[in-house]
């Protein structure tokens, strides 16, 4: 049993590897072809059954959960109090503009 393990684990690791690979060439092809529709002022572009969506660079604010029920909980403090507990828990998140390869049916 311990040789199956060890061939599995083995073949998995190379698997993994290969998986990671192929995502680097993905995002680079991705990436030309964001650069492509950039040059062009392309928003969309389809070939085939396959359309190619430009989205733009966005910002996503978001609060923990835990900071959030903190803060409220604390609502017997001076209000600049809250007011730096409330910006404490708000994450911002990052999105950069990409392109979105979708297989239209």
């Amino acid at each position: 049993m311990p040789n199956e393990i060890d061939v599995l684990i083995e073949e998995s690791l190379r698997l993994r590897r290969e998986v990671q690979r192929l995502q680097e060439q993905y995002d680079a092809k991705r990436g030309r072809i964001l650069a492509l529709m950039v040059a062009a002022d392309r928003r969309w572009y389809t070939y085939g059954a396959c359309k190619a969506v430009r989205t733009e660079a966005c910002s996503i604010e978001s609060v923990s959960k835990e900071l959030f029920v903190k803060a409220l909980k604390e609502v017997d403090i001076p209000g600049e109090k809250k007011v730096f507990i409330w910006n404490h828990s708000v994450k911002e998140v990052k999105r950069p503009e990409t392109v979105i390869l979708k297989i239209v049916t």
